[in-house]
Parts: structure tokens; sequence; C-alpha cells
């Protein structure tokens, strides 16, 4: 139940999670800001009360990132770290440094920006079916099998109220995330 619940509840935070990693969106818009010597791409991680610190680091990774690859690396290094602490601060979140490349993606999170890159969402409306069916179906089963049994004892009826909570609870909580569409929270 609780895996169920947490990933149920944890789509803002695992949303935002993303956006730590060294391969999430708000690392690859830094490198491709400074690539494409355009700030624009990066600022839209930051609220406009950031905006001003984030265009000063950009403009410092950018006045020595040519120097030579290591001075890139570190250049581009403090700039995607200012920007996620930025985007962290913006939301109102603390900053817990850059997550490793691969540190927060999953599949359902590749599925999804796949899904953006090809403009579709076909594929991911496929995987999230197949999901929440096979997690769905255990639920039920649970409490179905559970319900058979309600009646034969105090501990089958508490384990019967344990799984249609868990069940409905799930069911509630789905119902809730198909209409999830706020930002980091």
């Amino acid at each position: 139940m609780g895996a169920v619940i947490i990933f149920v509840m944890g789509f803002a935070t695992m949303a935002c999670a993303l956006c730590d990693a060294f391969d999430g969106p708000v690392a690859t818009d830094a490198i491709r800001a400074l690539d494409n010597k355009n700030v624009n791409i990066a600022l839209k991680w930051v609220a406009p009360g950031y905006e001003n610190e984030a265009r000063l680091a950009f403009g410092r990774a950018m006045s020595v990132r040519q120097e030579d690859a290591q001075v890139k690396e570190l250049a581009d290094l403090y700039f995607i770290e200012n920007l996620v602490r930025l985007h962290r601060q913006s939301e109102g979140k603390p900053y817990t440094g850059v997550k490793p490349a691969g540190a927060w993606s999953s599949q359902i999170a590749k599925a999804a920006t796949k899904a953006l890159q090809e403009g579709t969402p076909e594929e991911l409306i496929s995987a999230l079916r197949k999901k929440v069916s096979i997690s769905l179906r255990d639920s039920f089963s649970d409490a179905y099998s559970k319900s058979v049994h309600q009646d034969e004892g105090l501990e089958e009826g508490r384990e019967y109220v344990a799984a249609y909570l868990q069940y409905i609870g799930y069911v509630e909580h789905l119902n809730e995330g198909v209409t999830f569409t706020r930002h980091c929270e």
C-alpha cells in the first residue's frame, strides 16, 4: 500500500527531483543556453525574482567558458549548479545539490520526455496504462480476495478493511493524479 500511495502522492516531488539531475531539464537547458549564448533558454526555470542572479551566473560562465576544456567544464558546472539552486528557490524548496545523471530517471519520465520530443503521447499512455492496470488489478485482487472472508472472524475482517482502504485510497489518488496539472510543489 505504502509504495502505491507514495507513487501517486509523489508526482510533484518526483518531477521536481528530475529537475535536479545533471541529465534533467534544468541542466540540459543550462548547457543549451551556454552553447547558444542565449540565457533566455535557461531563464524559464527561475522565477522573475531570481532572474538577475541567473543572468549574472550565466555572464560569469560565458566570460571564461572559451578558455580551455577544463575551464569550460567548470563554467558549465557553475552555471548548472546556480540554475538548479535558483530553480529550487523559485519553488520554495531547499537546494540539495545537483544529482548525478540518471539518479531520478524512471522509465515513465523517459517515456514522457520522449513523447514531448516526438509530439505524441501514445507510447507514454500505453506505458502508464500498463503500470496502472497492474497496480490496480493487484490492489483490487487483494481487497476482493479478503472480502469473501471478511465475516469469518475479527482478524479476517480487519485484513479486509485494510485491503479495502488501500484499494479505495489508490483509486482516489489515481483519480486525483489524473487531473494533476500543477507545477512542482
